[in-house]
């Protein structure tokens, strides 16, 4: 079932400093995949919690500084372990997701460990508390990159000294919960791209929507930045490298890399989109465009007028081959066409 997410990040604090890297270059792109896509990143917003129309752009917690200070208009009034003390320190791995903190009483706590953690946090409009209620560890069979981490985060609203029933901070397509990803990294909403992939900020990704999504495809920020960047533009298909979608959610691509997390076999019916780096697509075969009608050009059928900034790829739209890895490209997106 293809779905979307609503949009839902949150940064938490971390204090692991490894240094991320992208792998080394590949040569040719073998076999097929095929990718549902999303136009939105958590939404059309990438980093910021929306609830009842507030949004919480971030909150950075500074080291064991996690209680007391302002972001944004927002305040963190309080945080509990699943002891019931004060959260001091809280770590994030940087390939699987796995949370770990650490409390004013002592407890240490990691993994699955973490369910009952909270934070509790106001702005101008209402106080929210947000509590993580479940922790799986999916296994690296079932998702590229390696095992990953999927949690389920619920708040609740305080409503006239009582707070309301919990709902789950992240919803599919259809309205139903889903679970959330944990991202070491801010991302500025306006203009998809990292502000930080410093992991003492963490962002909470909802799954099926872009952020969450290029992780899960195999593009961890914590480890593939550059590539996990430049999978944000693909997904959303933000030519420009604007933050500018010009898809709609649902749409099947196939995408292939340079490094072979995901590969692609040339086949009938399948054509080059475009060549895919951190500033957007680095060329584009303006006849494969996956909603011609949706990428704003003067006249969608007349190339000229579509992303002229942007050369046409080289070769037969029917190769799937990256020509211009000297240029940036990381990814490469492809359409069938009947």
């Amino acid at each position: 079932m293809k779905t979307t997410a609503t949009l839902t990040a949150l940064a938490l604090a971390a204090a692991l400093a490894t240094p991320a890297c992208d792998p080394g270059d590949a040569d040719a792109l073998e076999a097929r995949v095929l990718q549902d896509n999303s136009g939105a990143l958590n939404g059309i917003i990438l980093n910021g919690i929306i609830l009842n129309g507030i949004i919480l752009n971030g909150i950075i917690l500074n080291g064991i500084l996690l209680n007391g200070g302002d972001v944004d208009g927002v305040t963190l009034d309080a945080t509990s372990a699943p002891d019931g003390g004060a959260v001091t320190n809280v770590q994030l791995d940087k390939k699987s997701g796995e949370l770990s903190i650490s409390s004013d009483l002592g407890g240490s706590f990691s993994g699955d460990e973490v369910v009952g953690t909270e934070l509790t946090y106001a702005s101008a409009a209402a106080i929210y508390r947000l509590r993580i209620d479940d922790a799986v560890l999916v296994p690296a069979e079932d998702v590229k990159g390696g095992e990953l981490y999927h949690y389920t985060i619920n708040y609740q609203v305080e409503e006239e000294g009582s707070w309301s029933e919990p709902a789950s901070l992240c919803v599919d397509g259809l309205g139903e919960p889903t679970e959330a990803l944990l991202l070491p990294g801010l991302w500025d909403h306006q203009t998809a791209t990292a502000i930080t992939t410093d992991p003492k900020a963490i962002t909470i990704a909802c799954r099926h929507a872009a952020l969450a999504k290029c992780a899960e495809w195999g593009y961890r920020p914590g480890v593939m930045p550059k590539t996990h960047q430049t999978c944000l533009r693909m997904a959303r298909a933000d030519y420009a490298g604007d933050g500018v979608p010009h898809t709609s959610n649902g749409t099947p691509i196939h995408i292939a890399d340079i490094y072979k997390v995901n590969t692609e076999d040339e086949a009938p019916g399948l054509y080059k989109e475009a060549e895919w780096g951190t500033d957007g697509a680095v060329c584009i075969h303006r006849a494969a465009f996956r909603h011609p009608e949706l990428t704003g050009c003067d006249d969608p059928k007349d190339p000229a007028t579509c992303f002229p900034g942007i050369p046409e790829c080289g070769g037969s739209p029917t190769d799937l081959s990256a020509y211009y890895k000297w240029w940036g490209t990381r990814i490469i997106s492809a359409i069938e066409i009947d």
